[in-house]
């Protein structure tokens, strides 16, 4: 079953749930009120590919991205074009000069309030990469910031969909933070905002946290395998595997583990991790130094979707 027609189902059954406890037992009949609130689980047909959602139309990242993300304008119940990061906004007469005045007091998932940096940064990414985004930017002469909480666009020609435009949310235009586009640069976001996440590093006889992923231990969620090491396992099991940048580095972490120099940068990033290791004083000091080598060699081996990686056919 697609995922559009999964919801419907969903909804459908729910409304009939609700309606038939209203005929019979429902707060007119003498029961007890409904319960508000609780949790509804909900079993996606598959993994996201990628969770950022201007690059890709798949609807597991839609599905699950827009419930991460917020854009300037969301789609309401009659899929009208409504305020969601915008406190109110203005056209010119001719439809050619769009100001969209902020909401104040929007946060980031990193506790930074949103600015009109951030959607200028985030607009701009978005009508380079999505192809709604190309489309409408090809008619946009300039984005300019006003003031902190002022954004305009001038376009070349009328255009009355603009807010429908930045609404829809299949690669919708959502508003990441700045520093996060400026990292990403015209490739795949690949650092997410989470302050809740934390490494636990656990003694060797001691059990994996109920609420942890394991890996690299026996009896781990991922763990060395008869043909893959934790890194590819892990990989694999994000689906993952596909990204031709992050898949050579898969099969570098392996020939280092299994002490395969046929790759010719193993024995440089072998020397490199050597010296993080004698530069770091704990466990947390390593991962943080060896992250720089391996983000490093992620931007070497990055290409975008569709080209070849760095040295290899």
């Amino acid at each position: 079953m697609r995922p559009l027609a999964a919801f419907i189902v969903l909804g459908l059954l729910l409304t009939l749930m609700a309606g038939s406890r209203d005929a019979v037992g429902g707060p007119a009949a003498g029961g007890e009120p409904p319960v508000r609130g609780g949790v509804l689980r909900v079993a996606h047909s598959g993994e996201p590919p990628t969770l950022d959602l201007h690059w890709t139309t798949g609807a597991p990242t839609q599905d699950i991205a827009i419930h991460l993300y917020e854009g300037l304008f969301a789609l309401s119940s009659r899929y009208q074009a409504k305020p969601m990061l915008v406190e109110r906004w203005s056209v010119t007469p001719d439809r050619r000069t769009y100001t969209f005045i902020l909401r104040r007091g929007v946060l980031f998932h990193h506790g930074r309030e949103m600015t009109a940096d951030d959607v200028v940064a985030s607009l701009q990414r978005w009508g380079q990469i999505a192809a709604r985004g190309r489309e409408l930017f090809r008619d946009v002469e300039a984005l300019t910031i006003r003031d902190a909480s002022t954004v305009q666009m001038r376009l070349r020609e009328p255009n009355g969909l603009v807010p429908l435009a930045l609404a829809i949310p299949s690669q919708g235009a959502v508003i990441y933070p700045r520093e996060v586009i400026e990292e990403a640069g015209s490739g795949l976001i690949r650092r997410f905002i989470d302050p809740e996440a934390t490494l636990l590093w656990l003694d060797k006889r001691a059990p994996c946290p109920p609420t942890a992923v394991g890996f690299g231990f026996d009896g781990a969620t991922f763990c060395n395998s008869k043909t893959r090491v934790t890194y590819e396992e892990l990989l694999a099991g994000f689906r993952l595997d596909k990204n031709a940048g992050l898949a050579k580095i898969g099969r570098l972490v392996h020939a280092l583990d299994a002490g395969n120099r046929k790759m010719p940068e193993a024995a440089g990033v072998e020397t490199l991790l050597a010296g993080a290791r004698h530069r770091a004083a704990n466990e947390d000091e390593l991962l943080r130094e060896s992250e720089r080598t391996f983000d490093l060699l992620y931007e070497a081996y990055f290409e975008l979707p569709g080209k070849k990686v760095n040295g290899e056919q």
